[in-house]
Formats: C-alpha cells, sequence, structure tokens
C-alpha cells in the first residue's frame, strides 16, 4: 500500500506531504508552549512531540 501510495504522489508529492505534516506538528508544539502547565520536550521533531504537563509525558 505504501509503495502504491509513493507512485501516485510521486517524489515532489511525497515531500510536500512530509512539509505539511511537519509545519502541523510545529503549529501544535507552538500552541502546546503557549498553554499554561505544558512544556514541549521534544527539540527536534518530524510528526511527533513530546509534550510534559506536571509529572506527564504526553505524545502527539
Amino acid at each position: 500500500m505504501a509503495g502504491f501510495y509513493g507512485v501516485y504522489h510521486g517524489p515532489e508529492g511525497i515531500k510536500n506531504i512530509a512539509n505539511e505534516v511537519n509545519k502541523h506538528t510545529i503549529q501544535l508544539a507552538k500552541s502546546l508552549e503557549g498553554k499554561k502547565g505544558f512544556k514541549v520536550r521534544t527539540k527536534h521533531f518530524f510528526d511527533t512531540i513530546g509534550s510534559i504537563r506536571g509529572e506527564k509525558l504526553t505524545l502527539y
């Protein structure tokens, strides 16, 4: 299935999709940082970030 996805979208399409995913992840990280009590623990990420609120680590 992933192979067909790659063939359908092509190299540039896959890069565009990856860039959009990363852009949305960055927006989520910035949004979480603005919330009281949240701290984004992950400094380098692509599509998953770790956030701490109190003592609990949550992955998004």
